[in-house]
């Protein structure tokens, strides 16, 4: 599997915002499986993996995804595709292009 060089936090923390599918800040047992100690590198030990600690445990490498679903990945996807318009807005106001290219990328 390729991988995507270039990311950083605030494209982590839209991957986890598109992860969120119920807009509760939280990522639940119904929008990933994240296993007791994985929550120990999220950052807390209270079972609760909130989006930002998501967002930085990626990003520091703390944590890795095995695979993400299907709607998750075609947000990802509008999310990167006009990442500078998509910067800082709800999952629900992400635009695409369909198509992501270099020039998405520093």
């Amino acid at each position: 599997m390729g991988s995507i060089t270039g990311l950083n936090n605030t494209d982590y923390m839209a991957l986890a915002r598109a992860m969120d599918t119920n807009g509760n800040n939280k990522i639940d047992k119904n929008e990933a499986n994240i296993n007791y100690k994985t929550h120990n590198k999220i950052g807390n030990q209270n079972g609760v993996a909130g989006t930002r600690e998501f967002a930085n445990a990626l990003s520091n490498g703390d944590v890795f995804l095995t695979g993400i679903s299907e709607t998750t990945a075609n947000q990802f996807a509008d999310y990167l595709s006009k990442r500078n318009e998509n910067f800082d807005k709800p999952v629900a106001q992400w635009v695409s292009d369909a198509w992501i290219s270099k020039d998405d990328f520093a």
